[in-house]
């Protein structure tokens, strides 16, 4: 009678062990996981304050207006290189 009632404590422990085991490594992997989207988010934050840093500059508004805009300073001419490769 004692090793019915031993076998049934210790299954009810095991699966209540089992449960909480698989609770874990959901919560683990999903640990994992947020904290690989943490580290992009502050590397994206990193990145835009060093754009907002440059944005203040009026050397960097310039080139931006250059390269991006094809913009020119009155009296220069604009000159286009094609590369012979590019189709």
């Amino acid at each position: 009678m004692f090793s019915l009632f031993f076998a049934f404590i210790l299954l009810f422990w095991c699966s209540s062990f089992t449960e909480k085991l698989v609770d874990y490594y959901g919560i683990s992997r999903e640990q994992n996981k947020l904290e690989g989207e943490q580290q992009t988010l502050i590397e994206k934050i990193e990145a835009l304050e060093k754009e907002k840093r440059l944005l203040n500059q009026d050397w960097y508004i310039e080139k931006l207006a250059r390269d991006k805009l094809n913009l020119a300073k009155p009296g220069e001419i604009v000159v286009k290189v094609i590369d012979k490769d590019t189709p």
